[in-house]
């Protein structure tokens, strides 16, 4: 997308806030956005604006860095999961608006 950080950025604090228990909203914004990035990739792929260098060197830590977040979530409580989620949103937030 425009941002690169839309998919289950968005939809996982939606649908938690709309009642979907912690767990079953991560698992259903990260199968949502295999769709979302595979299409985005590809038109970015097509438009010769990837480089496959830089996608290993971030695709590498990306799979370990998924692997230790699906540990760590099946292993928390739900709702220390909610506090981190709703914190790390709170800290990127301003972030993100004062970069625009």
């Amino acid at each position: 997308g425009i941002f690169g950080i839309g998919g289950p950025a968005l939809s996982i604090p939606i649908l938690i806030f709309l009642g979907v228990p912690a767990l079953q909203a991560i698992g259903a914004g990260l199968v949502q956005g295999i769709f979302v990035t595979s299409s985005a990739a590809a038109n970015y792929a097509l438009s010769g604006n990837v480089s496959s260098e830089l996608a290993i060197w971030i695709g590498i830590p990306y799979v370990i860095s998924q692997v230790a977040g699906w540990y760590i979530a099946q292993n928390t409580e739900t709702k220390k999961l909610k506090i981190a989620l709703g914190a790390m949103l709170l800290a990127l937030g301003p972030y993100i608006l004062t970069t625009i």
